[in-house]
């Protein structure tokens, strides 16, 4: 068997995979790959993961119904302070992405999230990204408590 045999595996210390949740708690949307998320290589580049969990992080609060504006109308800024994204498979022009993530966390004033990134035709796993996000107050910039109502819609997907 050769080393390409073999299902990569992550760097000591690497993510690991959280339980998946009920099929109700994730988030999940398609995205398309376009010829300009390639690179020299002829892959997707590795800074488009971090673009699709921007955009899948905006879905996702989108579907909560609490927006960023919204949250800015109330004083409160999320703020992106970690990303550990594991590459499992190259995705290539000609496939598609499926972006699924859920809350594996919530404290206090944080909120841990993950994120898989699947060859959409076959489901291969591409990409785990566990990403962490802040809640501070827009004027002070510093961590506040998660709002009671905020919380209870994280809550529903965990």
């Amino acid at each position: 068997m050769s080393a390409t045999d073999n299902p990569p595996r992550p760097a000591p210390g690497a993510a690991t995979a959280p339980a998946r949740p009920a099929e109700t708690a994730v988030v999940g949307m398609d995205q398309p790959i376009y010829t300009f998320d390639i690179d020299f290589a002829g892959v997707v580049s590795n800074i488009n993961y971090l673009k699709w969990s921007e955009i899948w992080r905006l879905e996702f609060a989108r579907r909560m119904g609490m927006t960023v504006p919204d949250m800015l109308k109330v004083g409160l800024l999320p703020l992106m302070v970690r990303h550990e994204l594991n590459f499992r498979r190259a995705l290539r022009y000609g496939e598609s992405a499926r972006l699924e993530g859920w809350v594996e966390r919530i404290g206090t004033s944080s909120v841990t999230m993950w994120l898989e990134m699947r060859e959409a035709g076959s489901g291969e796993l591409a990409c785990e990204n566990r990403q962490v996000m802040v809640i501070v107050d827009l004027k002070t910039r510093q961590p506040v408590p998660i709002p009671d109502g905020f919380r209870a819609k994280l809550q529903e997907h965990m």
